[in-house]
């Protein structure tokens, strides 16, 4: 048979085997080209590990998203990106790497946090993969970061008129407005748990405020609520902080308390050897000053201050080799004024040119402008001795001391009559700066300074060499110019005390 029909007849029965085969429902499939192609190792879907609660910010540490295959089961060759994401932020933001590459099917995410508390939960998202969800949870406040009153004391008074029942707060009851204080953490969340909130004197010039009522309490969503708070003693203008822990604190705007107020100055014109207390309503102009008793022996009045205790503590030149301070028991009626005494440790000062007080740290500064370490010292009450705080590094003569409580860091104010201009002294290291658009401004005649503690105004005492030109001024803190003149024609020295 010739060689062609031979190789066409053992195709034909090839080609008839092999329909004979694809037909039959007894063949093997595995071993045929008409089976399904399906890799059932192929990345499909997504799923999460569980997702903690945290605090506001803080990391959730390490959670992992897994790459799976239709039937479940991780596919450890997948290295796809996997994004995660909130499913409904709602405000809040996400922050950290939100795409990795994973390995070995496994992605992991650490070091990510979310700002705003609330419930939420994450969508993992790959190309070409079925996306998935976490499970919810929840995002809490963090610590306390912040306070803020909400609601503030009333406005002070205008300068120069009484207070009224909406300038002002009576002593002995609650504030017209009860106190709000809000806290919040690091992210602006409200701290919702029972955080506490106290409620204390910031600022008192006089040093002889109390607080009565409630004073501390704890949040209620977020916010704390003093409804009886109430100033029971002290006066004139003071400033409250509320404080939550180290970090949260806020102060109140000042506000003024009803009290009678007073100025208290001495006389030694007619006759230093018998000077005169006076006692001045300080309140409102015109101050007309009605005498209180004398001063034994005072022949040289530098300053006088009331200190916490309700008594008067001046200094005085007796000797030129010894300045000396005394004190006054009783203010009402001068009914004792202890013997002078030297004031010690002034390294060779025999000059004292002025005098203030800090209320509430109850401490005494002087100004020693002679010696071998003129500059700023502490005054002891009780002793007479001083400490050297530091010098100025300013040259020239320095006269009046004012401590200012309201200004934050403190400060203190004084003249210097060479250039005629306001200086502020550091009260923790004496140095000096000058107020450089006071150059000028001050009265050479300018003898005593004293924050009011009524209305945060320097006041200054002028006293010209003619007597009946005495005034007591409003002293410009930026300029140093003298304004709102009240005649005082007899008085020497002055200071404010808040009456009991």
């Amino acid at each position: 048979m010739p060689l062609n029909r031979v190789l066409k007849l053992l195709i034909l029965s090839l080609l008839a085997g092999v329909t004979v085969g694809c037909g039959s429902s007894n063949s093997v499939d595995s071993n045929f080209p008409n089976q399904s192609f399906q890799n059932f190792d192929a990345p499909v879907q997504l799923r999460f590990t569980a997702v903690p609660d945290r605090n506001s910010g803080a990391s959730f540490g390490a959670f992992r998203v897994s790459i799976l295959d239709s039937n479940g089961i991780v596919v450890t060759t997948a290295n796809n990106p996997v994004t995660i994401a909130l499913v409904d932020a709602n405000g809040a933001t996400l922050s950290g790497t939100t795409t990795v590459n994973a390995v070995n099917g496994v992605a992991t995410f650490s070091g990510l946090s979310v700002d705003r508390a609330g419930t939420y939960s994450f969508t993992a998202t790959s190309p070409g993969l079925l996306p998935a969800n976490s499970n919810d949870f929840n995002i809490a406040p963090g610590a306390v970061a912040s306070a803020t009153f909400l609601t503030q004391p009333p406005p002070l008074p205008a300068p120069g008129t009484l207070p009224t029942a909406a300038t002002s707060v009576t002593k002995g009851q609650p504030f017209p407005t009860p106190l709000q204080v809000e806290l919040r953490d690091a992210n602006g969340n409200l701290v919702a748990t029972n955080s506490t909130v106290q409620i204390v004197i910031a600022v008192d010039p006089t040093g002889t405020a109390t607080l009565g009522g409630t004073t501390s309490t704890t949040v209620v969503n977020g916010v704390a609520t003093f409804p009886d708070l109430t100033v029971e003693t002290g006066g004139g203008v003071l400033v409250l902080a509320a404080v939550s822990g180290a970090n949260a604190v806020t102060t109140t705007n000042p506000f003024f308390v009803n009290a009678d107020l007073f100025a208290y100055a001495v006389s030694n014109i007619a006759n230093p050897a018998a000077s005169i207390l006076f006692r001045a309503d300080a309140l409102v102009d015109p101050i007309t000053p009605a005498p209180v008793g004398a001063i034994l022996g005072t022949k040289n009045v530098t300053g006088i201050i009331a200190l916490r205790d309700g008594r008067l503590l001046g200094t005085a030149a007796d000797d030129p080799m010894a300045p000396t301070y005394f004190t006054i028991t009783d203010p009402e009626t001068n009914a004792a004024a202890d013997s002078f005494t030297p004031i010690t440790g002034i390294n060779g000062g025999t000059t004292v040119t002025g005098l203030t007080y800090d209320g509430q740290a109850n401490r005494v500064y002087i100004y020693v402008a002679d010696g071998t370490s003129p500059g700023l010292y502490t005054l002891n009450q009780t002793s007479g001795a001083a400490t050297f705080v530091g010098a100025s590094g300013l040259t020239g003569n320095l006269v009046g001391l004012g401590l200012d409580p309201f200004q934050n860091p403190r400060v203190i104010y004084t003249t210097r009559t060479d250039d005629n201009s306001l200086i502020t002294l550091n009260p923790a290291t004496g140095e000096g700066t000058v107020v450089p658009t006071s150059v000028g401004n001050v009265s050479p005649d300018l003898k005593a300074l004293v924050v009011n503690p009524f209305n945060t105004a320097l006041q200054g005492l002028i006293r010209p060499a003619n007597p009946l030109l005495n005034t007591l001024n409003v002293i410009d803190k930026g300029t140093g110019i003298a304004s709102s003149a009240v005649s005082l024609p007899t008085i020497a020295a002055g200071t404010f005390r808040v009456e009991e």
